[in-house]
């Protein structure tokens, strides 16, 4: 293989590699937080998952909440999913959102 071809393939494979925070269509949010209806009773809708199982949500008002599901928190992490979206374009977010090492 010659050495642009290799260096195309690791490039496909690191893509690969990176967490699908938002791909959240195929996961149901009513058995995800099963046994988390203590902590978060109101209506949410699911904006994404994080590698540690951490849960981000839209509650009604449009705000978006993690649920960490280690330390059995749940925070107000932004005021929309937009603004939510839009900063996980950042690295820097990333780190801090969903504790990616980029």
């Amino acid at each position: 293989m010659r050495d642009a071809d290799t260096s195309d393939t690791l490039k496909r494979d690191a893509e690969k590699l990176i967490y699908p925070y938002f791909e959240t269509a195929d996961l149901s949010v009513e058995k995800l937080l099963q046994e988390w209806g203590w902590l978060c009773p109101q209506n949410v809708r699911l904006v994404a998952v994080d590698a540690f199982g951490d849960l981000f949500l839209e509650d009604e008002r449009g705000a978006v909440l993690r649920l960490d599901t280690s330390g059995g928190k749940l925070a107000q992490i932004s005021e929309s999913v937009g603004i939510f979206k839009e900063s996980a374009d950042s690295a820097e977010n990333r780190r801090r959102s969903f504790f990616e090492d980029t």
